[in-house]
């Protein structure tokens, strides 16, 4: 959650590691940034890392963890991308981003 304007994220991975490592990188989400637009990216630089919030909303085995990520989405009704983990962690899946309707 953006601690500043209050924005909401939800997302999935199957790889907590590599997500996280992901976040905390300079150099990732400028190069993410430069292959397109990531709401999530461009906010953490915008407001810092100190003005986010990271909650785990549940753990799900790998073939849940897109239908869990759309229940929340439901649910929440996020601006665009949190994190929902699965486990065991395989394979990292791509946040799906999704700006908040109407």
């Amino acid at each position: 959650m953006n601690k500043v304007n209050g924005s909401s994220y939800i997302g999935s991975s199957v790889n907590l590691d590599q997500r996280l490592r992901g976040y905390f990188s300079f150099s990732f989400i400028t190069r993410s940034l430069a292959k397109g637009k990531s709401l999530i990216y461009s906010a953490i630089l915008k407001h810092g890392y100190s003005n986010f919030q990271l909650e785990i909303l549940e753990y799900c085995d790998p073939e849940n963890a897109i239908s869990r990520e759309q229940y929340y989405m439901d649910l929440l009704k996020p601006v665009a991308c949190v994190i929902i983990l699965t486990l065991p962690q395989v394979q990292d899946l791509e946040v799906l981003i999704r700006k908040k309707a109407g």
